[in-house]
């Protein structure tokens, strides 16, 4: 994928020095951050323009968030949106949440909230596909959806994320970036590599071998963001250090490791599957309560054989039980620690 020089009209969009690795990068498949603060959105949304893929009649894009809501909230991915492609002749088209250019380029924002939702793009073709905040979205949705990267546009198609650390199966799959376990040396930040899927596993590659994708991690802390690091009306650090110790290494240190530590089952996240199918509503849950520590919720269902599939999961902290209850579902029959009152 060639570096393209980035049109003047785009020059407003001044990407700092780790934007601008992730823009001129070319590997097919590249995610970037690993921390709050480091200018993720700003870069998945400048990428193609900085690249004038704007410009280009019949680029497609589409950036993805778990929830619609997470595309819509305020300060979000549609409203950086809309600070920035009208600069460069880009027309809001609300109803469809996408803007459309006037060489015909699209670029477009939507959702996979449930699993089966990644079959309504079946017959889409995607130029640049895009996902803000990887770590929400399961494996499966991830590899469905890349199998729409595709291009009649005269783009080469790739692949653009931007993610906080998280011990799931996205540290798996960048494992030899961010894995303290990685059994070989580690990868260096931007470093690309190439990996086949040999019987669903990963398997890194020479360059060259038939068949492999490129792939890089881009590590971007809020150090490396000067617009959010140098505004002292932010003050952005402070509100980072006064999280709790695990979300304070994850967030503005970037430790993918971390929620390991004080696990009973520290195995358990790499056991979790997806299930093929569901009932539509669950039905049994458990919970422990906490006010100075977090108040968590786990729900799903039973299935034939008495196993439970957790579903969905809520994880407060400062909060009265009856703000708790009005954000659990109803009709659920609840399993709660015993402790207290």
């Amino acid at each position: 994928m060639a570096t393209v020089t980035p049109p003047a009209t785009a020059w407003h969009l001044n990407p700092h020095e780790k934007q601008c690795q992730l823009i001129e990068c070319e590997a097919d498949i590249a995610v970037y951050g690993g921390a709050a603060g480091s200018g993720k959105s700003h870069a998945l949304l400048a990428e193609p323009i900085c690249r004038g893929l704007h410009e280009i009649p019949g680029f497609s894009a589409v950036i993805f968030r778990r929830t619609s809501k997470q595309v819509r909230e305020a300060g979000g991915l549609w409203d950086k949106a809309c600070e920035i492609y009208p600069n460069v002749g880009g027309v809001a088209h609300v109803g469809d949440l996408e803007y459309r250019f006037p060489s015909g380029a699209k670029i477009a924002f939507r959702h996979v909230e449930h699993e089966q939702d990644k079959h309504n793009y079946a017959g889409s073709e995607i130029c640049y596909l895009g996902f803000d905040e990887l770590y929400h979205f399961t494996e499966s949705q991830f590899l469905f959806l890349t199998s729409r990267n595709r291009s009649t546009c005269g783009v080469r198609p790739y692949i653009r994320a931007t993610t906080n650390p998280d011990p799931g199966w996205l540290r798996k799959f960048l494992a030899p970036w961010v894995h303290d376990e990685w059994p070989g040396e580690r990868f260096k930040s931007g470093e690309i590599k190439w990996f086949v899927r040999d019987r669903g596993e990963i398997r890194w590659v020479d360059d060259g071998t038939p068949f492999s994708k490129s792939m890089t991690f881009i590590a971007a802390r809020l150090e490396d963001n000067p617009t959010l690091n140098e505004d002292p009306n932010q003050d952005y650090r402070t509100t980072l250090l006064a999280l709790p110790p695990v979300e304070q290494q994850r967030l503005l240190y970037g430790n993918w490791n971390v929620r390991e530590e004080g696990l009973v089952y520290p195995e358990f996240v790499d056991c979790l599957v997806e299930a093929e199918s569901r009932p539509e509503t669950p039905d049994i849950g458990g919970m422990d309560f906490g006010v100075r520590n977090p108040f968590v919720a786990l729900w799903g269902y039973e299935d034939h054989d008495g196993v439970m599939w957790i579903t969905e999961c809520y994880y407060r902290r400062d909060l009265t039980i009856p703000e708790h209850s009005a954000k659990l579902p109803k009709g659920i029959r609840w399993w709660c620690d015993p402790a207290g009152a």
